[in-house]
């Protein structure tokens, strides 16, 4: 397979479910409520990864203050929940989502959440699983 830099799958996902546009400005007001994508962008990654705002200004080509700017006005639980139900929304809509379904019910793990499973050769131990 051909290597993609995380901002090109970015780009594509926001392509297909816009879940860019879940990501407003916290005043509604006085403002063009429109984030740089690449401020954005890192962000997100920064935080995917467990990487401090400092560290991704450190390694990319902008500054922290942009980036905890963007970090304050356009990412708080609210706009999170709204990009992850964007993406989640457009994965069900996916033909491939059908196969996730036993006895009529959708299974997934998708939605963060932790469960306990029996012992298989493919389960690995969470650091956030809670016991």
């Amino acid at each position: 397979m051909k290597q993609v830099s995380i901002a090109d799958i970015l780009n594509f996902v926001d392509r297909q479910c816009n879940f860019m546009s879940s990501f407003s400005h916290i005043r509604n007001t006085g403002t063009s409520g429109v984030a740089d994508r690449d401020s954005l962008f890192a962000c997100i990654v920064s935080m995917g990864t467990n990487q401090s705002l400092t560290k991704m200004s450190e390694i990319s080509n902008l500054t922290y203050g942009k980036l905890s700017g963007t970090y304050d006005n356009y990412i708080r639980l609210e706009t999170l929940k709204n990009a992850i139900d964007s993406i989640n929304n457009a994965t069900y809509k996916l033909p491939i989502s059908k196969y996730y379904n036993i006895n009529e019910l959708v299974h997934s793990s998708s939605d963060g959440q932790k469960f306990d499973s029996r012992d298989t050769v493919n389960a690995r131990h969470s650091r956030g699983q809670q016991n």
